[in-house]
């Protein structure tokens, strides 16, 4: 079974209820092979540019909704 990474992202931000120009994007290391690193909440710009929110990088989905929730 394949698992499309948009559906995943695209859920997360639904979860969280995450509005406007905000979203929920993984994080890869492109220095280690593209391994995943973790989940964060990023700002899309209207030109194409994102920009990932200060304190929002988290290792897992769980760490992520503690985070989101706590602040």
């Amino acid at each position: 079974m394949k698992l499309e990474l948009k559906v995943v992202v695209d859920q997360l931000t639904e979860a969280l209820c995450i509005k406007d120009d905000r979203k929920v994007a993984a994080l890869f290391d492109d220095q280690n092979d593209n391994e995943f690193i973790g989940w964060c909440i990023v700002r899309y710009k209207e030109d194409g540019e994102i920009i990932p929110m200060l304190g929002t990088k988290c290792k897992t989905i769980k760490e992520l909704f503690e985070n989101f929730y706590n602040k």
